[in-house]
């Protein structure tokens, strides 16, 4: 069992880490000629993408890989199922972009873009959530060396455009977020082959049954996504507006540095839902305690590579960010700790979504929204952009800590199964 788990992580760790090193090679050339406003601005779109995609989506994508795993699976069943979801989230989209342009000149003041880019968001973030199906297709698959080629790919070719745009075409914001859309156009056209020439999940058919399991597993979930941005994100809204758009770009270079901690997490949680599945679709005493050993492996890993990042974080500073974003580094270890908690969140939330208990993170995630906004605004009031760093980490630890209650309650897991074997 451990050398497939060896074999996977291996991939897609490296996968992580290819993707990364591409990312931070291009970091000084980017942090050089773009200013914290760009950065802010940039962070400030990709906030609105975040927003809209579970709203667009109805966070109901994830149902369609629950399926694939139950034994009554059928290609004729994935296929009605997953067209229905595309058809369905691609008239949302419709939906959306029409009432952006109808309501855009009552909310222009408050926005720092042109209606263009405006109309660009509900459509990026439908290609983006049908374009992400192809890496849940290699992880599902369990096809780990494809999700590295396919991953890596994808991350050369927005960086290439990245250069480009940023130095010699726009060399502003706009150039990142042209180079961001384009590379997931790319995955859009290539998960629309795959998914019909090859798969054969995208047709022209629509069953209004599937409609109603994909609503009811996904409309809770809006609200948990929903809850999952407002933690991620609306730190960079509350700094915009309560100290500056400058101290928000500044901000993202520390929250992206401090994110890296996702990088393992990610490697290991691409391997750890699918193989959590198959484990509870029979969830017999052995299968518990496999899932437990590799719990521990998880969380190990976690403990271990935040205490390395915060090591590396001043040297990484130095060697690859510009002076100019230098005090990001007090960020840092806040934010890192953040996804100790986010990572800690995944090996319990696994259960719950295969139990299809949806409900429970919906009502949870209201709950941490109105949490959120007030640590939000008190912390940053009390302490400056620090602050909201403290209320990332308490909202994190909140979501963790109800989470990991009710999945052992829908599922007892033997945690201290070697105490008993000694007894």
């Amino acid at each position: 069992m451990f050398k497939k788990i060896f074999y996977s992580f291996s991939l897609f760790t490296l996968t992580s880490l290819v993707c990364a090193l591409l990312s931070v090679a291009l970091l000084p050339i980017l942090t050089r000629h773009l200013t914290e406003k760009d950065y802010g601005t940039t962070a400030l779109f990709s906030t609105y993408i975040m927003i809209l995609s579970p709203i667009i989506g109805f966070s109901s994508g994830g149902y369609f890989w629950i399926e694939f795993f139950k034994k009554d699976r059928s290609n004729e069943k994935m296929s009605r199922l997953f067209s229905t979801y595309f058809w369905f989230t691609f008239a949302v989209t419709i939906i959306v972009s029409l009432l952006l342009l109808c309501f855009y000149p009552l909310f222009k003041k408050f926005s720092v873009f042109s209606l263009f880019f405006i109309f660009l968001i509900p459509i990026t973030s439908f290609v983006s959530l049908i374009g992400d199906e192809t890496k849940s297709y290699f992880i599902n698959e369990k096809q780990p060396l494809k999700y590295f080629f396919y991953s890596v790919t994808i991350t050369i070719i927005e960086l290439c455009l990245s250069y480009y745009f940023v130095v010699y075409i726009f060399k502003n914001w706009e150039g990142r977020i042209y180079a961001w859309i384009i590379s997931l156009f790319i995955q859009f056209i290539f998960t629309i082959f795959l998914f019909t020439s090859q798969k054969k999940y995208i047709r022209f058919i629509f069953f209004k049954p599937d409609l109603s399991k994909l609503l009811i597993f996904g409309y809770p979930l809006i609200f948990h996504q929903l809850g999952k941005f407002v933690i991620n994100q609306s730190d960079r809204l509350f700094i915009t507006k309560m100290v500056s758009i400058d101290e928000a770009g500044v901000y993202s270079i520390g929250y992206q540095v401090g994110s890296m901690l996702l990088l393992p997490i990610s490697a290991f949680a691409n391997f750890y839902t699918p193989f959590v599945y198959e484990r509870l679709k029979k969830p017999e005493s052995d299968k518990k305690i496999e899932i437990v050993k590799t719990s521990y492996v998880f969380i190990a890993l976690i403990v271990v590579s935040f205490f390395g990042l915060i090591l590396i974080s001043p040297s990484f500073f130095e060697l690859f960010v510009d002076v100019k974003f230098h005090k990001g580094l007090i960020y840092v270890f806040w934010i890192a700790l953040s996804y100790v908690f986010w990572g800690l969140y995944l090996l319990f939330s696994a259960v719950i979504f295969f139990s299809e208990k949806t409900k429970f993170l919906g009502w949870l995630s209201v709950l941490n929204v109105i949490l959120n906004c007030i640590f939000n605004y008190v912390f940053i009031k009390l302490y400056g952009a620090i602050g909201a760093t403290y209320a990332t980490a308490l909202s994190f630890l909140v979501v963790l800590i109800f989470t990991a209650m009710y999945s052992n309650k829908l599922q007892k897991m033997p945690w201290f199964y070697f105490i008993k074997k000694h007894e």
